[in-house]
């Protein structure tokens, strides 16, 4: 069927559709550079001089050239580096990379331009507060101290997260190695078949608790079970308190005190099992069981000592 807004006449607008991109959301800060850099940072200091974000790398990489430069800051906080290893596999809803906080509050802040490793200039940027919002400055402080902590908090669970997608990973190798052993109760003593037994329940528990690796094209995918895990609660939490400039609502409040009762416990028990898989893997590696060390290369023939005589006669 055609689309309500395909109804209009398109024929004068020709065969190409021209888009331009929107500039990024931020305050765009200018500096000039006497000679081409081999680095450029620009420090964003509080009015108490407290650094609240970094602009390098990525950030500055376009304006280190000679001459007028500019950066984007988009006036959020410094974000907390994601886990390096086990990033989330895509299209998945597990969370990873940088753990982003919430915008600064209104107010003047110093700019350090930093070239070469040396402080280069100064600057100010005063950063003000949507005037059609009504909020008060307390309410708006209350409301930044949350999504501070929630960014911790969920620096925090993403690591867990990954850890737990590390074990799944190693443990999963293993089972598929040992597939035809663990069916003979013979090949695979006792004492390790029930120490794997008891890590993959345990392991089991902590996938569900903090959602890694669902399948949601499963038949028995619970959304409501999904909704449980520690990654959706916090996604949930902060997205809302940070999708409206207006006082947290007494529902995510509640969401936030049970994230700060739930998660240390979640990550205590994270790193429990953690703590138990080097044993269970030395007690693989003594049974010569996993990793399998390859078989040396037999030796050739004269290795063995034998020689070949080839005689030849003349022609």
């Amino acid at each position: 069927q055609r689309g309500i807004a395909d109804d209009r006449e398109r024929i004068f607008e020709g065969n190409m559709i021209w888009l331009g991109q929107n500039p990024p959301f931020g305050a765009r800060i200018p500096y000039h550079l006497g000679a081409k850099a081999d680095s450029v940072a620009l420090v964003v200091k509080d009015a108490g001089g407290a650094t609240v974000r970094v602009l390098r790398g990525d950030a500055t990489k376009a304006g280190l050239g000679q001459g007028v430069n500019s950066a984007v800051w988009n006036l959020r906080v410094e974000p907390i580096p994601g886990p390096e290893a086990n990033p989330p596999a895509p299209g998945s809803f597990e969370r990873g990379g940088a753990t982003d906080g919430p915008l600064v509050l209104p107010g003047e802040y110093q700019l350090v331009l930093v070239v070469n490793g040396k402080e280069s200039g100064t600057g100010k940027v005063r950063v003000l507060g949507e005037p059609d919002i009504v909020i008060s400055d307390a309410d708006r402080k209350t409301r930044y101290d949350a999504l501070r902590e929630l960014q911790t908090l969920g620096s925090r669970v993403q690591h867990a997260a990954a850890a737990v997608r590390k074990a799944n990973e190693q443990l999963t190798q293993i089972q598929a190695a040992l597939k035809a052993e663990l069916k003979d109760s013979s090949a695979v003593p006792a004492p390790i078949k029930a120490s794997l037994d008891s890590l993959t329940r345990s392991l089991d528990s902590l996938k569900k608790k903090f959602g890694v690796g669902l399948d949601f094209s499963s038949p028995d995918f619970s959304f409501s079970d999904f909704r449980k895990n520690l990654g959706f609660r916090m996604g949930n939490a902060a997205g809302g308190i940070d999708g409206s400039t207006s006082p947290a609502t007494e529902d995510q409040l509640n969401q936030m005190a049970e994230l700060k009762r739930d998660i240390p416990g979640a990550i205590a028990e994270v790193n429990a099992f953690v703590a138990r898989l080097p044993a269970f893997y030395k007690l693989l590696a003594d049974a010569g069981l996993y990793p399998v060390a390859p078989k040396p290369v037999p030796p050739d023939d004269d290795s063995r000592g034998e020689t070949t005589t080839v005689t030849r006669g003349r022609n």
